[in-house]
């Protein structure tokens, strides 16, 4: 909760208010020059995977299960030739980005791409956002992702229980698509908090179809009412 006096300006009061409202303060103008041609070369890698990963069983069999459901949307779905909505087109291209293992590996160990990339890129889209301010929010995305694998100090893969992307990838969506649809840093703070309960990942999955999933469904759960609709619905704030 925001706390201040009568009249008085308020501030976070809480870690997780605290670091939203930094990550509100951050646009494309404080970014390292170095950090903005890295994430250019990254989204580009990204996108090509994705494209060659569309052509794999798994999201070929996701892609037939979107459009079954029927719909439709103004979302594009890499390499596949269809639109759908921001939900279902963020779930098949984080399959699709993440199904051949080809996108970079972060240390602590985590694939940072496949779940923030799909979730940009469907925000990008609805909000005919431009090049700046997308490359802002695929960087935020990623970020906060390795400053939580840090924070978790999880640096062995034998000592992981779940499969990172399923449970970072998830706050780095929410994290990217919020900057896009201006999320203030309490919005922010609900929309953290939600998708956190959304996070989950059983590493025994790796090694089977469902392990791109993880990155998937972390890009679209961060779409999914009413995690980024205005961060209307609360969330915790520890």
């Amino acid at each position: 909760m925001m706390q201040g006096k009568k009249g008085d300006q308020a501030r976070p009061s809480g870690i997780t208010e605290r670091l939203c409202q930094t990550i509100t303060e951050i646009g494309f103008g404080s970014l390292p020059p170095e950090a903005v041609e890295v994430a250019k070369r990254v989204m580009l890698d990204g996108i090509a995977v994705g494209i060659a990963g569309a052509d794999e069983e798994g999201p070929r069999i996701a892609a037939a299960h979107i459009q079954s459901l029927g719909g439709g949307g103004d979302s594009a779905v890499l390499g596949m030739g269809i639109r759908a909505n921001p939900v279902a087109a963020a779930l098949v291209n984080g399959i699709s980005i993440h199904v051949l293992d080809f996108e970079p590996m972060w240390m602590p160990p985590t694939h940072a791409v496949s779940p923030s990339l799909p979730s940009v890129l469907a925000a990008a889209g609805i909000k005919k956002a431009d090049g700046r301010e997308t490359l802002a929010a695929f960087i935020k995305a990623c970020e906060i992702q390795g400053r939580l694998n840090l924070a978790g100090k999880l640096y062995a893969p034998a000592l992981l229980v779940h499969h990172p992307p399923g449970y970072l990838g998830v706050m780095g969506a929410a994290v990217g698509a919020g900057h896009l649809l201006g999320l203030n840093a309490g919005q922010l703070s609900n929309a953290l908090g939600i998708a956190a309960s959304r996070a989950g990942s059983l590493i025994g999955n790796i090694g089977t179809m469902t392990k791109a999933t993880h990155c998937g469904y972390s890009a679209s759960l961060a779409w999914r009412p009413p995690c980024l609709r205005r961060g209307a619905l609360p969330g915790i704030h520890p």
